[in-house]
């Protein structure tokens, strides 16, 4: 046992979880939090998980029944891909039915971590803008840009992915960006989220 998402997952699904974050604490860009892991049939665990370097964090003061440390999720793709611009050229035959469907891709792929909008053009409203018949689409992490390209190509509108730059921006430096693609992770705990780079967790006694 060398994990609370290790003694998380040792619990079955059909048994009471009770996740509870307790406490954060903050020193320069890192952070720690307690949180307490219990069950019906076994005393309360509490763990004490620490990030040297935080990149985002949403912390709710929910309880929570799964808790996860994981290198592979939506949250994580600004930090290990490229970003780019999504350029489109072309008019739908109905743009509404285009926005509708990339909201549902978008829902799809990556559920309530981050909304549309936070990437589509913000300039003028997406229909207006698709019925213009060309310009920037969104900006983004270039896996949530390729999902955008595929749903408008369906529509008959050409999309091309321009100008990548790595996760920490073009002037960061190799060591940086190699840092960020590769070690990168991101905790979840029920609806909140930690991301960051160098964890370490213990359990108090």
């Amino acid at each position: 046992m060398n994990a609370p998402w290790a003694l998380a997952n040792q619990i079955e699904e059909d048994e009471d979880r009770d996740i509870r974050l307790t406490s954060a604490n903050w020193l320069d860009k890192s952070i720690q939090v307690q949180i307490k892991v219990s069950d019906n049939y076994s005393k309360a665990a509490v763990w004490q998980i620490r990030c040297e370097e935080v990149l985002e964090h949403n912390l709710k003061c929910l309880g929570a029944s799964t808790i996860e440390l994981t290198d592979d999720h939506p949250l994580l793709w600004k930090f290990r891909h490229d970003s780019a611009s999504a350029y489109f050229n072309g008019t739908p035959s109905s743009a509404l039915a285009v926005v509708g469907d990339l909201y549902e891709a978008h829902q799809r792929e990556v559920g309530d971590w981050f909304s549309l909008q936070e990437f589509v053009n913000a300039g003028v409203l997406t229909s207006e803008l698709l019925r213009s018949g060309n310009g920037l689409l969104a900006q983004g992490p270039i896996p949530l840009l390729e999902i955008y390209k595929e749903v408008t190509e369906r529509h008959g509108i050409q999309v091309e992915i321009q100008s990548p730059y790595p996760p920490s921006g073009r002037m960061s430096s190799s060591a940086r960006q190699n840092r960020l693609r590769n070690e990168s992770n991101v905790l979840l705990i029920g609806e909140s989220f930690i991301t960051g780079v160098g964890w370490t967790a213990s359990q108090k006694a």
